[in-house]
C-alpha cells in the first residue's frame, strides 16, 4: 500500500513517532520530568522541533530548533488547488482526464482511525480552514493546516508526519487532550502549556499553540 493511502485510510492509531512521544523526557543528573517551557515565537521565527523534545530544546538549547517553512490555516485556505495542495488531498473536486477525485473530507482523513468527528460526513478539508471558532474547531483547523505542512515537505518529516498530525487529532478527540510526553497533557486552547510568548494562537497555548510553531 503505498504512503498516500495509509495517511487517509489507517483502522488503527497512527503509530509512527508514537514511541517518541511516549518517552517521558529527562533533565540533568537529577532526572526530572522537563517542563514544557516555551520560547518566543519572535526570537525563533519559524523553527520548531517535535512535540517531545519541543520543551527541552527550546529551554536549553534553541539553537538545536530546526527550520520549517510550514504555513498558516489562513494561507491554505487560499492557496488551494493541485498547484497548491499536496496529493493525495484536495480542496476541491477536481477531473483529470476521465477521473474525478472529490475533495477531501475532514472524516475521511482524520476519522479514519475511529476519532470521533465533529463535522458532517460531507465537510471538507478547505471547509474546515474556513471555519471559525475554538475549541475542537481550533484544533481541527491547525491539524489540517499541519497535515499539508508535514505532506508537502514544509514542515521536515524529523519534526512531524502527516500520520503523526493524525495521532494528535486522534488522541485530542478521543482524550481530549494530546500527550507529547507521558505526564504532560496539552488542550486545544486553555492557558496552559506549551505558550508561546507573541504567536499568533494569542498566546493561549495547548495543541494549537504547539503547531502554530510550526509555521511562518
Amino acid at each position: 500500500m503505498s504512503a498516500d493511502k495509509r495517511d487517509a485510510s489507517n483502522t488503527t492509531p497512527p503509530a509512527a513517532g508514537a514511541a517518541t512521544r511516549r518517552k517521558l523526557l529527562k533533565l540533568g543528573a537529577g532526572s526530572m520530568p522537563v517542563l514544557m517551557a516555551f520560547a518566543s515565537r519572535s526570537a525563533f521565527a519559524c523553527h520548531s522541533t517535535t512535540p517531545s523534545a519541543f520543551g527541552s530544546v527550546c529551554a536549553s538549547r534553541p539553537d538545536l530548533l530546526q527550520s520549517s517553512s510550514g504555513q498558516s490555516p489562513g494561507y491554505w485556505k487560499t492557496h488551494t488547488g493541485t498547484g497548491y495542495w499536496p496529493s493525495p488531498y484536495y480542496s476541491n473536486d477536481v477531473r483529470v482526464g476521465k477521473n474525478t477525485y472529490k475533495a477531501s473530507t475532514f472524516k475521511g482523513v482524520f476519522c479514519a482511525t475511529g476519532a470521533p468527528n465533529p463535522y458532517t460526513d460531507s465537510t471538507t478539508l478547505l471547509d474546515v480552514l474556513e471555519s471559525g471558532g475554538g475549541g475542537n474547531r481550533a484544533v481541527a483547523r491547525a491539524c489540517v493546516a499541519a497535515l499539508l505542512n508535514a505532506r508537502s515537505g514544509r514542515t521536515p518529516n524529523t519534526i512531524m508526519t502527516a500520520n503523526d498530525v493524525i495521532d494528535i487529532w486522534y488522541q485530542y478527540a478521543t482524550k481530549g487532550y494530546f500527550e507529547p510526553v507521558v505526564g504532560v497533557k496539552w488542550y486545544s486552547d486553555t492557558p496552559q502549556l506549551p505558550y508561546i510568548a507573541g504567536s499568533n494562537d494569542g498566546g493561549k497555548g495547548g495543541i494549537v499553540g504547539y503547531l502554530n510553531t510550526t509555521w511562518s
